[in-house]
């Protein structure tokens, strides 16, 4: 994995504007892995992709995040910040990762289900759908390999809620970084509550921010020097902040 550069920072900035969530963790992963395939990148796992997120984000980045937060029980605003190697093995090496292409398999009472992990290519899938309870269901059938029950097989659509709800739990068992809780809690009305951590959203809005700061630095250093935007987004961070001093 490589770290982003100012100039993938402002690339994934670009064409990431009107994309989809989804699209724009993969458009992160391409410029981190360009070695690797797109279709390759896709078939990682949702807690795959997550982890590989958190790890180039801390490459680019640094671990350490800082939050906004809304109680949501007095409603204050919290701000905290949060290293973010204590979210996933960070010791793991990420570019010793391939996808996982498991089967899984879950019995309940008389119901036996083979599953596989949820990735890219099934969120991919279901994007367009708003209704929760219609992609919930479409994103189960997708990864159901299949479903018995007495020995039969069955549609995965005559599962009972009760194995729904056992496979869903197997899921985040076998890819746990899936979904990425977090427990806080209010100072001031001492209210705990656990939130899930998505990172593809909160990455995306730190490279928009990141991304606008640089071109506010191309604007200043073209009109100071006459450099051209590569040139200046290819200097080093403590090169390019040096010359901005001089110029202010």
């Amino acid at each position: 994995m490589q770290a982003l550069a100012a100039n993938d920072i402002v690339m994934a900035w670009e064409y990431g504007r009107d994309k989809h969530p989804v699209d724009r963790a993969l458009l992160f992963l391409t410029l981190a892995y360009p070695e690797m395939s797109p279709d390759t990148l896709r078939s990682f796992t949702i807690g795959q992709r997550n982890t590989l997120l958190l790890d180039l984000r801390g490459k680019t980045l640094g671990t350490l995040a800082y939050c906004l937060v809304k109680c949501s029980q007095c409603e204050t605003e919290l701000e905290f910040a949060i290293d973010t190697t204590t979210l996933y093995d960070a010791d793991k090496d990420a570019q010793s990762v391939e996808p996982l292409t498991s089967i899984y398999i879950i019995q309940e009472d008389t119901f036996q289900v083979s599953f596989r992990l949820p990735t890219s290519f099934d969120l991919a899938a279901i994007v367009g759908y708003d209704d929760i309870i219609t992609t919930r269901q479409m994103l189960i059938e997708r990864c159901i390999v299949q479903a018995e029950h007495d020995g039969q097989t069955i549609q995965a659509a005559d599962l009972p809620e009760t194995v729904i709800a056992s496979l869903v739990r197997a899921m985040l068992e076998h890819d746990p970084q899936a979904e990425i809780e977090m427990t806080l809690s209010c100072s001031t009305c001492d209210y705990s509550w656990s939130t899930l951590f998505d990172i593809v959203s909160f990455f995306w809005t730190e490279i928009e921010t990141h991304a606008k700061r640089l071109l506010r630095d191309v604007d200043v250093l073209a009109r100071a020097y006459g450099w051209r935007e590569a040139d200046i987004l290819a200097l080093s961070e403590a090169r390019r902040q040096f010359y901005l001093e001089l110029v202010r």
